[in-house]
């Protein structure tokens, strides 16, 4: 009975560091969980590209650019390189994700022309989203739109049937260079 008791004693010895580990672990785990600065998680309204916490993870890898024309209200066409979003994968994914571009806008191509609507649901940038028709011409334009981190963001809807969206850098052309006379020229 005694030499149970002290082999007994003795694996209550060689196992109480490890007990005392593994509590000061335990304890460790929960003062950082109840102290914890969750400042991170509050949402932020004051967007500029500093603080926007981007979920990069969502971004589509880049795309096929082609080379477009457009002709702004001012009859000076400029030579722009975008990527081609074609697909409903590439439609739905967009530039969400997207900290920077490296060409100069995406080109949204729908099968036929109707009302669309876009939002800027996780995007990393200010936009200016901007709606042609099947001739290419300038439909409506929406600009400096700013991303959206939240559930319930807001739509941005053409005015008409459109077979084409543009989505550009916010303020890549001066706004009032948008109207009737503005036209998008496809050059693939």
């Amino acid at each position: 009975m005694k030499l149970k008791l002290q082999r007994n004693f003795v694996r209550v010895i060689i196992m109480m560091p490890f007990s005392i580990v593994a509590l000061i672990g335990v304890i460790y785990l929960l003062v950082k969980w109840y102290y914890h600065d969750d400042s991170i998680e509050k949402v932020n309204t004051n967007f500029t590209p500093e603080n926007i916490k981007c979920k990069y993870y969502l971004a589509q890898k880049k795309l096929e650019t082609v080379k477009l024309g457009l002709v702004l209200a001012d009859g000076v066409e400029r030579n722009i390189n975008v990527e081609l979003a074609s697909n409903s994968e590439q439609h739905r994914i967009g530039l969400m994700g997207r900290e920077k571009l490296e060409s100069d806008g995406m080109l949204f191509i729908f099968n036929e022309s109707k009302i669309q609507s876009f939002w800027m649901k996780d995007t990393c940038m200010n936009l200016d989203i901007l709606f042609f028709d099947e001739n290419g011409n300038f439909i409506n334009g929406y600009f400096d739109l700013k991303p959206c981190i939240e559930n319930d963001c807001e739509t941005y809807k053409s005015k008409a049937p459109i077979k084409y969206v543009l989505e550009l850098p916010a303020g890549k052309f001066d706004k009032n260079l948008f109207n009737e006379n503005t036209k998008l020229i496809l050059k693939f």
